[in-house]
């Protein structure tokens, strides 16, 4: 649709106006004259009204193009990075004391995943992963360490996000899931390792 500039419009045809006036004047006493001056006229007329009507249009279409394009979001910044740390205490296993509690530490690297770190008692440190699981997913590591008799204990919310976590060095394999569990606002994890042992997760301030 072509919207008309009225303003423009109205500036070319007081130019026409202006310039036939003046024309009509200079050649009144020539009658010869009088078809030319007409078609002069006419002629003038037109390329101006055209004329006026492409930048009408021309710059109603830029306004237009302008007020239809879809603003730019805006760039989030990333997420920074952040460490949780974690005390693994021992509850049950072969020959375990519940002194012997574990340093954990997860590095967040702003999506909700990273690095994991586990201290062990002979003060051999485990690496791996941990991931963030949302609400909903259904494509994510499943435990293979921890029972389902064992993560039925912690009841840990399905509609909150939890964490799974894989640890290891060439002698033991260590998983934890934790997350919040009723009464809200509480966070409940455990961990197994290849060696049989059970902890208790708790998140440290």
């Amino acid at each position: 649709m072509v919207v008309v500039d009225s303003q423009g419009l109205m500036v070319a045809i007081g130019i026409w106006i202006g310039f036939g006036a003046i024309l009509y004047i200079l050649i009144e006493s020539e009658a010869w004259l009088t078809t030319f001056k007409i078609s002069w006229l006419v002629t003038g007329g037109s390329v101006f009204i055209v004329y006026a009507l492409i930048n009408a249009s021309g710059s109603t279409y830029s306004t237009f193009v302008s007020s239809v394009q879809p603003p730019v979001a805006p760039l989030q910044a990333p997420k920074p990075k952040a460490k949780i740390l974690a005390s693994l205490v021992p509850y049950d296993g072969p020959k375990i004391k519940s002194s012997n509690a574990l340093e954990a530490q997860f590095i967040d690297d702003g999506s909700g995943s990273g690095k994991a770190l586990v201290n062990d008692i002979a003060t051999q440190q485990l690496r791996g992963t941990f991931t963030t699981i949302k609400p909903g997913a259904t494509d994510w590591p499943k435990p293979k360490i921890l029972d389902r008799a064992t993560l039925n204990k912690l009841q840990i919310l399905s509609d909150r996000p939890w964490i799974i976590s894989t640890v290891s060095n060439a002698d033991t394999t260590l998983e934890c899931v934790y997350g919040e569990t009723r009464p809200l606002g509480q966070t409940k994890g455990a961990c197994g390792d290849t060696r049989g042992n059970l902890y208790h997760v708790r998140l440290l301030p």
